[in-house]
């Protein structure tokens, strides 16, 4: 039997560890993960599929979490939520990244309780009890 998704999660970053995290964060929930490693890749991930929030780190290879918040929005007017997730803790960079349009900016490690919360909030899943 299928598997059925009731959302879809994008999550950009070139840290492997950082996707199995958040694959094991949201195990055994209704949430189908695309794994991506760059700008790049999540612009044309974005244009083959629909997503219900975006997780983006900014420091990458290729295209940086800044490249695709200004390459995507070209694409569409309407955008799912992007948190950002970074190891970069800078009040000013957070406000820019708030400000061109991500809805929460997070400094890694960032809790996993409080990471699936803040996600679920933004879709609108309520969580299953297990």
């Amino acid at each position: 039997m299928q598997k059925e998704f009731k959302k879809h999660i994008l999550v950009v970053d070139d840290e492997a560890e950082f996707h199995f995290y958040v694959d094991a964060i949201f195990s055994g929930h209704p949430i189908k993960i695309t794994n991506v490693f760059d700008g790049e890749e999540a612009i044309s991930a974005i244009k083959r599929e629909q997503f219900d929030i975006i997780l983006l780190d900014l420091l990458m290879p290729n295209a940086s979490g800044g490249d695709f918040m200004r390459g995507i929005r070209s694409l569409s007017a309407t955008l799912p939520p992007i948190i950002v997730i970074s190891s970069i803790n800078d009040i000013v960079l957070q406000e820019y990244c708030l400000n061109v349009g991500a809805v929460a900016y997070f400094n890694k490690p960032v809790d996993p309780d409080f990471l699936r919360t803040k996600i679920f909030e933004l879709i609108r899943l309520t969580p299953e009890v297990k």
